[in-house]
């Protein structure tokens, strides 16, 4: 899979209890077909 698009960091919470997180904000999304795939069988 190939993504185009940005990266960014989320945080919320209490100082005690701070919680991140990584979020993709995608414009694009497709298949990579430079890697071998058979369905999975």
């Amino acid at each position: 899979m190939i993504v185009v698009g940005r990266e960014r960091t989320s945080s919320w919470g209490d100082k005690d209890n701070k919680r991140y997180r990584r979020v993709i904000n995608a414009e694009n999304i497709c298949p990579d077909f430079n890697r071998d795939y058979d369905g999975g069988e």
